[in-house]
């Protein structure tokens, strides 16, 4: 993966190394006399904090502090979800051990100002169980759904995302069929995986199938986004 930031000043490769599955992160920009300076880092090694449009890569010190190691800016919510949630999901799937608790993520994107969860619960794909979340983003107002382990050592690791935003005000796009199956009409673009090799339960091209541990789940899935259908749309 690469990215540019801040008008080309600065770019950003991720870099996997297929036999281990070991990540580095590589920052290039110029010095104050137009040199070339690199930065790189074991992906294991930094935390990812979020403050307003900004991502902040930190080491984590003894203490439970942290030092800014970099700090990215984002011009849109989506880019910055999809580098955090590549971030993230290549870190645990590294085969080196997070020294530290602290440098563990959990959900960062969520913050003062930032996403919200309207409504989580716990879908299933064939033996597998993940957890659902909807969020809204309150600066942007960008809506997505995400998928994630339910449990163990990857509970909470991105497995795949799909935004939705455009599909609010529109009550009928999410289908409760029966015992707890929920069909999305469609969903463009298509979900965003973080899991090589997985893909999302569909039927058809753009049709997604959520199939809930609970029937219960599924309603109170149909019910949050009749409620979030409700709000103001930006997209009215």
């Amino acid at each position: 993966m690469s990215s540019p930031f801040d008008d080309n000043r600065l770019r950003v490769r991720l870099y996997w190394r297929p036999m281990d599955s070991r990540a580095r992160i590589l920052i290039m920009t110029e010095g104050r006399f137009g040199e070339d300076l690199c930065y790189c880092m074991p992906i294991v090694n930094l935390k990812v904090i979020r403050n307003l449009s900004s991502l902040q890569l930190c080491r984590a010190r003894r203490d439970g502090t942290y030092d800014m190691w970099a700090r990215l800016n984002f011009d849109f919510h989506e880019r910055m979800v999809l580098f955090y949630n590549t971030f993230v999901a290549m870190k645990h799937q590294d085969r080196r051990e997070i020294l530290h608790e602290n440098l563990l993520d959990h959900l960062e994107l969520r913050c003062e100002g930032g996403e919200y969860e309207i409504f989580g619960g716990a879908i299933k794909h064939g033996e597998l169980r993940h957890a659902l979340r909807l969020f809204k983003d309150r600066s942007c107002g960008v809506v997505r759904l995400e998928a994630s382990a339910l449990r163990g050592p990857m509970s909470d690791v991105p497995l795949w995302t799909a935004f939705i935003t455009r599909y609010v005000g529109d009550p009928d796009w999410v289908f409760y069929e029966s015992g707890g199956l929920v069909s999305l009409a469609a969903v463009r673009p298509r979900p965003y995986v973080f899991l090589s090799g997985y893909e999302p339960p569909h039927r058809g091209r753009d049709e997604y199938l959520l199939n809930f541990a609970t029937s219960e789940d599924a309603r109170q899935f149909v019910e949050s986004w009749t409620g979030l259908c409700r709000q103001p749309s930006p997209y009215r």
